[in-house]
């Protein structure tokens, strides 16, 4: 008997619940329609983002390799010597280390001035400084290098190919592509301009070394390093895509192509979002009607 009355008092419960909605369907639906309209402005009123992206390959130089090899070989003879010139490492790893690091992303923004870009509401382009004031300090170069890693640039390795997707979201797609373009070309110059430095001061090492040394076999161990990082030099010098070769080109997408605002998904929260506040506030509204319509008989009794 007790679970029948339980069970009248549930379906009562509900269907005054749907009577309340019903009486106050124009409310839920000026609530719904309010909500979603704002959702509507928010998702037009942001600004579009894009985003232009690139495939790459971080090649593995075969004179660079073959050196690797070379040096790993001679390493315990040229030791009797007293010589270290250590282990080149792997360098598709170090060229990703770089296109990666916070470094690299600092030489880029001061390079190319992208705070000004980055910070333009704060940036008096006509006389060429920023705006200050106590509530809005000048952006810094960590602010910039910050933004930039975790929001602008997006690097991505696949360990199974070996192929990096390097990503550029920005409000302009074709200075989106610009960047990308830029981050490429500069990565390949440090990594080359890096080996030719590290080349040469080796080689004037070597060279030092031979005229100490006169063991012949040590000397001649000297000599293949030696025709090995020139090989390194000249390798260097003529390859233009030296640590990324560049698979599939950045391609400025249409400007209604975008990644963000996610314009049908923020408009269909804002639909939903605004039934269920609707109703929300039908009931909560409902109720306190009846507890006043309670304490006035009360009063009156």
């Amino acid at each position: 008997m007790a679970s029948h009355s339980t069970i009248s008092d549930d379906e009562t419960g509900f269907f005054d619940a749907i009577n309340v909605l019903l009486r106050r369907k124009w409310f839920i639906l000026l609530v719904t329609t309010a909500i979603t309209a704002a959702a509507v402005g928010f998702a037009f009123y942001q600004q579009p983002v894009y985003r232009v992206e690139t495939v790459l390959f971080a090649s593995n130089p075969e004179s660079m390799s073959k050196m690797s090899s070379l040096t790993d070989r001679l390493g315990g003879l040229t030791s009797l010597a007293g010589i270290d010139i250590g282990s080149g490492g792997s360098a598709q790893a170090l060229s990703l280390a770089t296109l990666k690091s916070r470094g690299f992303a600092s030489d880029l923004i001061v390079d190319n001035g992208l705070m000004p870009i980055f910070y333009a509401k704060q940036w008096d382009a006509e006389n060429q400084k920023w705006i200050v004031d106590e509530d809005n300090p000048p952006p810094t170069l960590w602010d910039s290098v910050d933004m930039f890693v975790n929001t602008i640039r997006f690097v991505t390795e696949d360990k199974t190919t070996g192929l990096v997707s390097l990503a550029i979201e920005w409000r302009d797609p074709e200075v989106a592509r610009d960047w990308v373009l830029k981050i490429v070309q500069s990565i390949n110059e440090k990594m080359r301009t890096q080996t030719i430095q590290e080349s040469e001061q080796i080689l004037a090492y070597l060279a030092d070394k031979i005229e100490r040394t006169s063991t012949s076999d040590v000397r001649q161990a000297l000599y293949s390093l030696i025709e090995s990082h020139t090989k390194s030099i000249t390798f260097a010098e003529i390859r233009k895509e030296f640590a990324f070769k560049v698979i599939d080109p950045p391609v400025a997408p249409d400007l209604d192509n975008f990644v963000r605002p996610r314009r049908k998904l923020i408009i269909a929260l804002g639909l939903i979002g605004g039934l269920l506040i609707g109703v929300f506030l039908s009931l909560i509204l409902e109720e306190r009607k009846r507890q006043s319509a309670k304490q006035r008989i009360k009063t009156a009794s």
